[in-house]
Formats: C-alpha cells, sequence, structure tokens
C-alpha cells in the first residue's frame, strides 16, 4: 500500500509537447503507448469531456519553472538590456521583499558597478552608420541616394548640426558611430522637433484640401443656379426671334417655292407628252421587230429540217457502203482474217471521220445563219447610245475642270518631267513580286458576275448609264457609283476629255476608291464591262484607267484572281504587263492599304510613254543616288535599299525619306508610299481630302477653295440674271450634290485643249543635273501651313540651305565605293522629274533592335543628320529638355558648322548614343485617333525600342502626355477595322488608325526580338527531376541562362537557379525584357 502510495504522489504529469514528439513517431509499438494520452491532451485543449465532477490537474514544477523562464524573457525582449545576472533580493527567499545592502554587494562583488562605472566613461550607444544614418537624416535633410552612396557622410553631416557644443561626446569609427548617453537625447529631442513640425506641414495641407473642395463645390453650386437662370431668359429671347424667322421664311419659301411648282408643273406635262411619243414609236419598232423575229424562226426551222434530210441521205449511203464492204470481206474472211480486221478499223475510222466532218459543216453553217440574223436584227434596231458630253461630273470635279479651264498646272509641270537616260549609274531597285497564280485559267470573269454581280446586270458594255449599281451596295454608297459610271462613261468616250483634264478625271476616279474602300470592286466591275467596248480608243482609255487604278488601290480577295485572268487575257498589250505587275506587287505586300493619292504626273506619263521611272536621292551628307522606283514602293524599303547601295550594311532598316524646302519640312513614316508625297503637291486646291502621308512643319493636302476662284464658280452655278435658268442650275445642284452623284454640267465648250495640254511631258529640257550639284544642301521642297507652296503658275525657285554649313562628303572612316546593281541601267529609258527641288532626302527613322552601332557610314549619315536637325532648327523630334543636353555635348567636343565633318568616330558615337536614349528623336511616329479609353488630347503614337508614346501635335513639335517602356506593354495588337488596342498592367488603351496591323506587327517583332536576348527567364510551372544533369525550380523562380558547352537541344535551355545549374524545357518558362525587376516580372 505505501508502495502505491509513493507511486501516485510522485507521479509527475508528461509535457504535452514530449507526447506530441512520441506520437509523431515512425514505430507503430511508441504510437500505441501514447496514443490514449494525445486523445487524453485534445479533449482538455477542446474543452469536451471536462464534467463538472473531475479536478482540474495542478501544474508541475517543471511546467511553473517553465511558464517563469517565458515570461522573464518576454519581459527582456521588450527593452534592450546590456547585462543579464541573477540577484538574490532577500535572504529569506520571501516575495515582494528587497534588501538594498545585500543587492549592493551583490552588485559590487559581481563587477557590475564597475562595469557601469567605464561604461558611463565611455560610449555606451554604438551604432552603424546606416541605422544613425536611417534614424537621424531629418535633421540633416539627406537624401536616399546620398544615404545609399555616402552613409558615413550623411552621419558625419548630422553631427556638425545636431550635436553643436557636444563635439566630446561622440566618437567616429571605421562602422559605426560612439556616442554617450546626454548627446542621445539632444537627438532624439531634435528628431522629435522636426517630426513634429512636419506633421503640421501635413495637417495644414490636408486641411486646405478639405476646405478647398468645400469651396469649390459652393462655386459649382452657384454657377449652376446662374447657369439656368440666364439660360432661362436665353430661352425665351430665341423662341419670341425664332417664330418671328419662321413667319418670315414660310412667306418667301411659299412664295420660291410657288415659282419653282409652276416651272416644273410645265417640264412635267411636256415630258409626259414626250414620253407618250416615245412610248407609241416603240410600240411600232417592237412589232417590226416581233414580225421579223417570227421570219427568221420560220427559215431557221426550213434550214433545219433540210439539214437533217441531207444527214439522213448521207447515213444511207454509209449503211450501204458498209454492206458492200462486209459482202466483199465474206468472201476474203477464210484467207485475209488479219488484212479483213485492219480494213474494218480504218473503215470505222473513216466513218466517224467523214461524221464529224458533216457535224463541223452543220455548226459553221449553223453559225453564220445567227451572225446574218444578228446582222439584220442590229440593221433594223439601232440601240439606245447616250452622248457621254452630256454627262453631268460631280461638283468638285466640275470646279477643278474649271480652274484647269483658267490655266491652272502642277508647280511640277512648269518644267515637267523627262527622260533620265542621260544619267549614269541608275540603281534597280528590286521590287517583290508574288507568282502567278497556277489555277488562274478557271478564274474567268463571267464566273466572277455569276457569283458577285446584281441579279439583272451582265456582263457587257453599255452605252447608257447605269441604273443600278453592279455589286449590291447600300443607298448612299449606290448613289455614288452611278456618278462614277457616268464619269467613266465620260472619260474613255468624250474626245474633248483629254490632256489635263484626262489626268484630273482619273485622279477623281481613283481618289473615290482611295477614300471609300468598298466602292473599289465596283469600279473594277464597271472597268471590266466598259473594256468590252469595240472601239480601240475608248479601250486604249479604259485600259489606261484600269492601269491608273491598279497603281493606288487593289481589288478584294474574292476579286484578285478573276481580274488577274481579265488583264491576262484581254489586256492590250500597251498596258498588259502593267497592270499585271502591279497585281502582282500589291498581293506580296502583306496589310496592303492603298495609297494616300492618286499617281502623280510621272506615273501617268510612265504609262502613256512605256517607260520605267527614276528619281534622285540625297543623303544628309550631300551625296546623291539616282534609282528606279514604282508606284508601290515604301519610304523604309527605298530608304534602307539606298542605305545599303551606298556602302551600308546588307538589308538596312529604320531608314526613311524626306522632303525639306525653305517654307517647311515633312518626314514620311516607314510605312507610306514614297510617291504619295510627290503626288500631294501636285494636287489643286478643292481637291478631295484624303489622309497626309508622314508628318512635318507643313500640311500637303490642300482642301478648300480659294477667295479668288469662288465668285466665279457660284457664277456659273446660279446663272446670270436668268430666273429659269437659275431654277433650273439650283435644282440641278440640289439632286446632285455631293461626291460621285452628278449635279453639275460638264465643263463649257470654251476649255479647248492646246497641243501641249495634250501631254504634260516637256522633252525639250536641258538634261538634269549632275549627282553633285546639290552638294551640301539640305534637299527642296515641303509645304507649310504658315508659308504655303507658290502659286500654280510661278516657277519654282532653288532656295537657298537655312545654314550654310560646310559639309563633309566623306567620314573619317573611309567608306566603301558605290557598286553598280545593274550594269546596263544607264542604257534603259527612265521618267521623271526635272526639279532639284523634289530631290527627296535620305533620313533614318529608328534604330533597329539589332543596330550595334559598328558601321562608320551609318554612324557618320546619322551623326550629320543629328547635327543638321540642331543647326536648321528641324527639332520637332526632340523636346526643350533634349535640346539643352544635346546642345551641352556638342559644346563639349566643340562640333559647330566650321568643324562639323571633322570630327572623331568615338565623337560621333557619343551623339548617337545620347539621342538614342531621347524618346522621339529615333522612333516611328504614326497619326492616330483616340478612343474613349484614351487621353482625348491624343493625335500621335511613337514607338521605338525605348518604349511607347503619346504624343499631342502641335505646330511645329510634339509634347509628350505618357511615355510607357516595353516591360510595362502587357498586349500591343491592332485590327482589319482599324482600331489599335494598347494594353498595360492596369488599363487598355485604343486608338484609331489605317495603320493598325501594321503598328501591332512591328511592336511585336521589336518585343520577340528583344525576347531572344532576354539574359533572365521566369519559371511559369514547377519542375522536380533528380537528375543531376538537370536544373529543378518552383513557380516564379527566376533563372539566368548561360551558354552550353557543345550547345543546347531543340526545346531545352542551360542557367542557373538557387546555386545551381542545368538544363531545363523551353516550355517551362518565360522571358524577362530588361532587368529582373518586380515590375518586369
Amino acid at each position: 500500500v505505501q508502495e502505491h502510495l509513493d507511486l501516485v504522489s510522485n507521479a509527475a504529469g508528461v509535457m504535452l509537447d514530449l507526447i506530441e514528439l512520441l506520437y509523431a513517431s515512425s514505430m507503430s509499438l511508441v504510437v500505441s503507448l501514447f496514443e490514449p494520452d494525445m486523445k487524453q491532451a485534445q479533449e482538455a485543449q477542446s474543452g469536451g469531456g471536462g464534467g463538472r465532477g473531475k479536478k482540474k490537474k495542478s501544474p508541475t514544477t517543471s511546467a511553473k519553472f517553465d511558464a517563469s523562464l517565458r515570461e522573464l524573457i518576454s519581459a527582456m525582449s521588450k527593452c534592450h538590456p546590456y547585462f543579464v545576472r541573477c540577484i538574490k533580493p532577500n535572504p529569506n527567499k520571501r516575495p515582494s521583499e528587497f534588501v538594498k545592502q545585500m543587492v549592493l554587494e551583490q552588485l559590487r562583488y559581481s563587477g557590475m558597478l564597475e562595469t557601469i562605472r567605464i561604461r558611463r566613461a565611455g560610449y555606451p550607444t554604438r551604432l552603424k552608420f546606416e541605422i544613425f544614418a536611417k534614424r537621424y537624416q531629418l535633421l540633416a535633410g539627406a537624401g536616399k541616394d546620398l544615404l545609399a552612396r555616402d552613409p558615413k557622410g550623411v552621419c558625419v553631416n548630422i553631427l556638425c548640426k545636431g550635436a553643436k557644443g557636444h563635439e566630446e561626446m561622440f566618437q567616429i569609427g571605421q562602422t559605426k558611430v560612439f556616442m554617450r548617453e546626454a548627446l542621445e537625447s539632444v537627438l532624439e529631442e531634435g528628431r522629435a522637433r522636426t517630426l513634429h513640425k512636419y506633421v503640421l506641414v501635413i495637417q495644414r495641407f490636408a486641411r486646405g484640401l478639405v476646405y478647398r473642395r468645400r469651396y469649390l463645390q459652393l462655386r459649382a453650386a452657384a454657377r449652376m443656379v446662374q447657369g439656368h437662370f440666364r439660360t432661362r431668359n436665353l430661352r425665351k429671347l430665341f423662341k419670341k426671334k425664332r417664330r418671328s424667322a419662321v413667319l418670315v421664311q414660310s412667306t418667301w419659301r411659299m412664295h420660291s417655292q410657288r415659282k419653282k411648282y409652276i416651272v416644273l408643273r410645265d417640264e412635267e406635262r411636256e415630258r409626259k407628252r414626250k414620253a407618250e411619243e416615245e412610248k407609241r414609236r416603240q410600240e411600232d419598232e417592237r412589232r417590226l421587230l416581233e414580225e421579223e423575229k417570227r421570219r427568221q424562226e420560220e427559215e431557221k426551222r426550213r434550214q433545219e429540217e433540210e439539214k437533217r434530210r441531207q444527214a439522213e441521205e448521207a447515213r444511207r449511203e454509209a449503211d450501204l457502203r458498209r454492206k458492200e464492204m462486209e459482202e466483199r470481206h465474206k468472201q476474203e474472211a477464210l484467207l485475209e482474217a488479219e488484212k479483213k480486221a485492219f480494213e474494218e478499223e480504218e473503215a470505222r475510222k473513216l466513218a466517224e471521220a467523214s461524221k464529224l466532218e458533216e457535224e463541223a459543216r452543220q455548226l459553221e453553217d449553223e453559225a453564220n445563219a445567227m451572225e446574218e440574223e444578228a446582222m439584220v436584227i442590229a440593221a433594223l434596231v439601232k440601240p439606245k447610245v447616250t452622248d457621254v458630253t452630256t454627262l453631268e461630273v460631280p461638283a468638285e470635279l466640275a470646279m477643278l475642270f474649271d480652274k484647269i479651264g483658267a490655266g491652272w498646272r502642277p508647280s511640277t509641270a512648269e518644267k515637267g518631267t523627262s527622260s533620265l537616260s542621260n544619267y549614269e549609274d541608275v540603281l534597280e531597285f528590286p521590287a517583290d513580286m508574288e507568282l502567278v497564280p497556277g489555277d488562274i485559267a478557271g478564274y474567268v470573269f463571267n464566273k466572277f458576275k455569276s457569283a458577285f454581280f446584281r441579279e439583272g446586270q451582265d456582263y457587257a458594255c453599255r452605252t447608257v448609264p447605269l441604273e443600278r449599281s453592279l455589286i449590291p451596295l447600300n443607298e448612299a454608297l449606290e448613289t455614288e457609283a452611278l456618278g462614277i459610271f457616268k464619269l467613266i462613261m465620260r472619260y474613255m468616250g468624250d474626245p474633248s476629255l483629254a490632256g489635263p483634264l484626262q489626268s484630273m478625271a482619273a485622279s477623281y476616279i481613283v481618289q473615290t476608291g482611295l477614300v471609300t474602300v468598298e466602292l473599289r470592286d465596283e469600279i473594277f466591275s464597271q472597268l471590266a464591262c466598259q473594256l468590252k467596248c469595240t472601239d480601240e480608243t475608248q479601250k486604249d482609255r479604259g485600259w489606261m484607267l484600269m492601269a491608273t487604278c491598279l497603281s493606288a488601290f487593289s481589288p478584294s480577295t474574292k476579286m484578285f484572281k478573276y481580274l488577274f485572268n481579265l488583264v491576262n487575257s484581254c489586256a492590250i498589250p500597251k498596258y498588259k504587263e502593267v497592270c499585271e505587275k502591279a497585281l502582282l506587287r500589291m498581293a506580296c505586300q502583306k496589310n496592303y492599304l492603298g495609297r494616300s493619292y492618286p499617281p502623280s504626273l510621272m506615273e501617268i506619263n510612265g504609262l502613256k510613254q512605256e517607260k520605267s521611272m527614276a528619281m534622285q536621292f540625297e543623303f544628309q551628307d550631300g551625296l546623291c543616288l539616282s534609282s528606279t522606283i514604282d508606284s508601290f514602293v515604301t519610304a523604309e524599303k527605298l530608304g534602307g535599299f539606298l542605305a545599303s547601295a551606298r556602302g551600308g550594311p546588307p538589308n538596312a532598316a529604320g531608314w526613311t525619306l524626306c522632303l525639306s524646302r525653305n517654307d517647311g519640312f515633312h518626314e514620311l513614316s516607314g510605312f507610306d508610299n514614297v510617291l504619295d508625297l510627290v503626288s500631294a503637291m501636285e494636287l489643286p486646291e478643292g481637291f478631295p481630302e484624303s489622309i497626309q502621308p508622314g508628318f512635318g512643319t507643313g500640311t500637303l493636302q490642300r482642301s478648300g477653295k480659294s477667295c479668288a476662284e469662288l465668285p466665279r464658280f457660284v457664277d456659273k452655278l446660279f446663272g446670270s440674271g436668268n430666273p429659269n435658268a437659275l431654277s433650273a442650275n439650283i435644282t440641278a445642284a440640289v439632286q446632285g450634290s455631293g461626291r460621285g452623284s452628278g449635279g453639275m454640267p460638264p465643263p463649257p465648250p470654251k476649255l479647248t485643249i492646246t497641243e501641249e495640254d495634250e501631254d504634260d511631258t516637256i522633252d525639250d529640257l536641258p538634261p538634269p543635273p549632275p549627282a553633285d550639284a546639290g552638294a551640301g544642301s539640305d534637299g527642296e521642297g515641303s509645304v507649310s501651313d504658315r508659308a504655303p507652296l507658290p502659286p500654280p503658275n510661278a516657277a519654282v525657285d532653288e532656295p537657298e540651305p537655312d545654314v550654310d554649313i560646310p559639309f563633309s562628303s566623306e567620314p573619317s572612316n573611309p567608306i566603301p565605293e558605290l557598286t553598280k546593281l545593274n550594269g546596263s541601267a544607264a542604257l534603259q529609258p527612265y521618267i521623271g522629274y526635272n526639279i532639284p527641288a523634289l530631290r527627296l532626302g535620305v533620313r533614318k527613322e529608328v534604330l533597329h533592335y539589332s543596330e550595334k552601332l559598328d558601321d562608320a557610314l551609318t554612324n557618320h549619315l546619322i551623326y550629320i543628320q543629328i547635327i543638321k536637325d540642331m543647326l536648321t532648327g528641324r527639332t520637332h523630334r526632340l523636346t526643350e529638355e533634349n535640346q539643352e543636353e544635346l546642345k551641352n555635348l556638342m559644346d563639349q567636343h566643340g562640333i559647330n558648322e566650321n568643324n562639323l565633318g571633322n570630327q572623331a568616330d568615338a565623337v560621333k558615337k557619343d551623339i548617337i548614343l545620347l539621342v538614342s536614349k531621347f524618346p522621339l528623336y529615333l522612333s516611328k511616329i504614326f497619326p492616330v485617333k483616340p478612343g474613349p479609353t484614351a487621353p482625348p488630347s491624343c493625335t500621335h503614337v511613337a514607338i521605338s525600342t525605348n518604349g511607347v508614346g503619346l504624343l499631342e501635335g502641335k505646330a511645329n513639335s510634339f509634347n509628350i502626355i505618357s511615355f510607357f517602356k516595353l516591360t510595362d506593354v502587357h498586349d500591343f495588337s491592332g485590327s482589319e477595322q482599324a482600331v489599335l488596342k494598347l494594353t498595360l498592367m492596369d488599363k487598355q488603351m485604343e486608338f484609331a488608325t489605317r495603320r493598325a496591323a501594321s503598328i501591332a506587327e512591328y511592336v511585336e517583332g521589336t518585343m520577340r526580338s528583344l525576347e531572344k536576348d532576354a539574359k533572365h527567364v521566369l519559371a511559369i510551372q514547377d519542375y522536380m527531376t533528380e537528375e543531376e544533369s538537370l536544373l529543378s525550380f518552383q513557380t516564379n523562380d527566376i533563372i539566368k541562362l548561360k551558354s552550353k558547352e557543345g550547345g543546347n537541344e531543340e526545346g531545352w535551355l542551360f542557367g542557373i537557379c538557387n546555386g545551381l545549374q542545368g538544363s531545363f524545357p523551353a516550355e517551362l518558362i518565360t522571358p524577362i525584357l530588361g532587368e529582373p525587376t518586380e515590375q518586369a516580372i
């Protein structure tokens, strides 16, 4: 019994931590031993099983000691103790009893008092430089950058300002600041005062913001009340005036409409009388035609019966001959079996040949009879033919005809175009061209008519205007299409429409197709029908118009092969090759949108004279090159070709063309068509508006009518005093208002075309200037909104350069000599402009992501371009800060107009590297219209390897609204509906631009190229493996790529992560652009 009591009294509970540890053992025996204790502990913790009759166990000694130790550690963690010693407060071990003498002796004997005295005599507070500077930086006003660069200097500055008079209370060590407690108190008080001052400032601004908002709300409410009151008074006054005006207008309109009604009533009566007479006449002609048709049918039946009778007689004769041959063969069957078989085969072939010959004769007789019948019908019934010279033309075109009749000519026609065969070393531009489709023979145009023409419309030449469009269109487009068909009929059939008038009509038709994409197939369909005419002159004019249209825009995908088959099979030799080449050139260009303007004077004359085109181009250092050009080449492709031909790297990218004169500067985007820059200068004021190519300090499109020409145009529209003529002209103008709907009378017969106007080409001009004639100039020719082009009849003066700069034509390093791309180019006939002002300049538009600036010629040309832009004031791509930085660097290297071409390559590269960091200078800039989620003032978007910028266009510069790095861009997509979407991490913006697909493709290509050069990648999926040669990682781990000896296998990469290296699958990672910052990830 005593033993049992001893066991009970000495039973100490096992700690819960020990129970949990043993219960988690991997041995089943140990787990089973402690399973009841574990369940009991869990029930005790959850409160379950604790009945009213059970007593709570008292804590054991070890548990009390553990709790006491935890309380001591918790109390020590709340302060900063320097020493830890155990002191007995009293010899009786009683709580709440403190014997001072005993405690003092323990402190003295343990050395604590001496330690404290020594510490007080020294510097007890010891802080590292970074900690000290971070806590007391408010006393010195130090920034984060200075704190990161020189923490020791920041500490010295703080102590000099906050510890004046206490120099003996601190010391500066190698990594720490040593202070006494008194100085620490002084610094803490200063820090507290500074923080209190800043809190007061924040509170003051917060209260100001609250009261400012209240004031603005009250002011807005007062303005709203005032606005409603003033609106009410003005509305009363407006209603009173409107009632008076309506009364006056109704009386005047009643009087005017009464006069018009009387005139229209008389005209309607006369029209009905003539219609009845015409109807009776047509009835008589129809009866005669029916009688003649019946007679022809009877004659045809008689001839068919005669043919059947003759065929029956021939068949009987053939049967008789066959029977005779069979009898003869029976007699000789036993002796000549092989001969018999041969003769039977020959007889069968002869019979078939006879039959085929007879059928051919019958078909020929039927064709002759049908031709005679058609000739008889055509002789009896004459088709209705409209006099094309009386067809109306659109109002805008009528005014342009009037200007031409008054003597207007394009400014480029003052010197015109002439042959460039005297030029040497004309480079041949390698034009990309699609292969001819192999199944083109099956796409005859009749099939297109059956599939897409409106029901009831035939594929035939019309002699009267269309009543409905050939292809189904909506009401507005159909009206415009009918007006265009009248203009096509007049273009092909009016002999008085020649020279400049003919060119202007063709330009108007082309411009309609450029502006309204839905009408392009309709225009090609109308031309295809009219080209079935028999008149050779009209056919020549029609194919000329077809070639002009194909030089500006392409048919739809569904029409492409049918139109190509038509050109291949029906085109006259003069235009066949030109049209086929145009279709193939457009087919090979991705996202081709067509031109911005109709073909230029040089293109039209090239089509007439069957010559290729060529122009001169000037580099920034003054060197000129001549190259062939066609209607489809873009500024980027031609600029890159010229840079490579000059001696630069092959397939040079990022170049463009520009045009500059004294009155302005204009630069093409790389995607723009080169000849649009020339075409825009040759159009008169009043020509339908279009999308201006590129950008610059001026506008190339002249829209609106000049004040001097409006009175004559209005007099021509409203007549000269005759009320009937006035009414008729007003009615015609109202019914035919709008482009493509007619409404203006044809040009007056007084407009005579001289021999000079029959062809805009001037052949007796002097030969073009030599290639080095323009050296040292900046290129001439532009249009500015503040300084318009010279009058059309005035000669184009050759301006002086803006700044007299002795540009060197050679860089500091030797440049390879120009290579002739084709040795026989100078022997080919070319046509081009004879005006130095139309010499286009070659510029660097954007730096390609892979350009390393290691080519001496390229660096020289970019350097000359940058300095010339600064010295001549062409700084629309530079902000004021950019200009200041560039000017400082130029002053640092001593660059001025006198030593521009004598700088070292290192200096040139420094200039280029500085400019390459600017957001706009080396970037592609596109005009856009902002959507609802984009900044409303945004007019352009700039794209480069630096990022994407949203710009606001000013008179001679750009204002940067926002600029995003490529790492901030989540997506950049474009649709065929001309909508460009810029997606960032937190928002999406939309813009409208016709180049949406091309811009998105360019940005996507740039980002893909940058991803290929990425040095870090981010894991998007876990990859765990025990293979030593492979690398394991988890999602969101950053892996640094490295090159592997022997190269990587396909689909695998090699890198380092978490101190380990190895190969891993490429499909489990995504590249990181730039450094692996949190924002980039």
